[in-house]
C-alpha cells in the first residue's frame, strides 16, 4: 500500500481520522495549536503516550505521529478487565497530571471548553475513557483525542477516569457486551484506581457528582445552541444519560465506599 493511500481509522465520535503512512490525520479547530503545544510539551517531560503534534497538512488537517495499539472499546481488552490493567492507566494519570501541572499555558490559548475561568484550574485531558486508550496485548500504548483538553478543578482527571474506568455507571444498552463487574467487584475497582492515584475514594466521588454536573450542563447547553458534536449527543439523550449516571451513583455510594 502506498505512503499517500489514507486508511479510516475506527473511532472519532466527534472527528474523522485516517492513518496515513505513519501519521495520522484529523480536522483541526480553534484549540488545535494550543494542543499541539500541550502535546510537545507532555513529551518534552517524557510523557511519550501521546502523540507527537507534525504540524497541518494541505488539506488542513492536523498531523499526528502514529501511535501502535487498539483502541478499548466494548467488550473491554482482557488487561483492562484486571487490577493489572486499571493500575496501568491509573499509573499514566499521575504521571500525566505531574507533567500537566507544569505546563505554560500560552497568553493566546484557545481551548475547547473556553476560556480560563480561575487561575487554580489545572489543564486536563477532558475526555479520560476507554475509548481513548490505546493496547497492545497487555501494554498500554498511547493516550489519545486531547481536542477537550481545557482547564478544570483538580482532580477532574482522576474522577472521569474513574466514571468510565471502574465503571462507575450502570451497564445498559451497549454496555452489556461486557465487562459486567458486579458492585463489590466495582467497589474492589474504585479502590485499587484511588490507591495507584493517592486519591480518597470518598473525595473522588465527590468530584465526579461535579465533573458529571458539567458534562450533563455543557450538554444541554451548547447542544441546544446547535453546537456540534454537542448537538448529537442532547438528540440522542446523552445529558439525561449523565443525570441517571448521577442518580446510580448516589445510590450505590456507600456500597462503593466499603471495600
Amino acid at each position: 500500500m502506498s505512503d499517500d493511500a489514507e486508511v479510516p481509522l475506527s473511532g472519532g465520535f466527534a472527528n474523522t481520522v485516517v492513518k496515513r503512512g505513519d501519521t495520522v490525520r484529523r480536522n483541526t479547530g480553534p484549540w488545535t495549536p494550543t494542543v499541539h503545544a500541550l502535546l510537545r510539551h507532555l513529551r518534552s517531560t517524557g510523557f511519550d503516550l501521546v502523540p507527537e503534534p507534525l504540524g497541518i497538512d494541505d488539506d488542513g488537517r492536523e498531523i499526528l505521529g502514529f501511535l501502535p495499539g487498539d483502541v478499548a472499546w466494548w467488550p473491554w481488552p482482557p488487561v483492562l478487565q484486571r487490577d493489572e490493567g486499571i493500575r496501568a492507566v491509573a499509573s499514566a494519570v499521575r504521571q500525566m497530571q505531574a507533567a500537566l501541572r507544569t505546563f505554560d499555558e500560552p497568553a493566546d490559548a484557545v481551548w475547547h471548553g473556553g476560556p480560563r475561568t480561575d487561575a487554580r484550574h489545572q489543564i486536563r485531558h477532558g475526555d479520560l475513557a476507554p475509548w481513548n486508550t490505546l493496547w497492545v496485548g497487555d501494554r498500554l500504548t498511547g493516550i489519545i483525542d486531547w481536542d477537550t483538553a481545557d482547564p478544570a478543578p483538580a482532580g477532574w482527571d482522576a474522577a472521569q477516569g474513574a466514571w468510565y474506568f471502574v465503571p462507575l455507571r450502570p451497564l445498559t444498552g451497549y454496555r452489556t457486551a461486557g465487562p459486567a463487574p458486579t458492585i463489590r467487584e466495582r467497589a474492589h475497582r474504585l479502590a485499587v484506581w484511588c490507591d495507584e492515584l493517592g486519591e480518597d475514594p470518598a473525595h473522588l466521588l465527590d468530584v465526579l457528582d461535579d465533573v458529571q454536573r458539567y458534562e450533563r450542563d455543557r450538554i444541554r447547553e451548547r447542544g441546544g445552541a446547535g453546537e456540534e458534536p454537542y448537538a448529537t449527543f442532547l438528540a440522542k439523550g446523552a445529558a439525561d444519560d449523565v443525570e441517571q449516571e448521577r442518580t446510580w451513583l448516589a445510590a450505590h455510594r456507600e456500597e462503593l465506599l466499603a471495600s
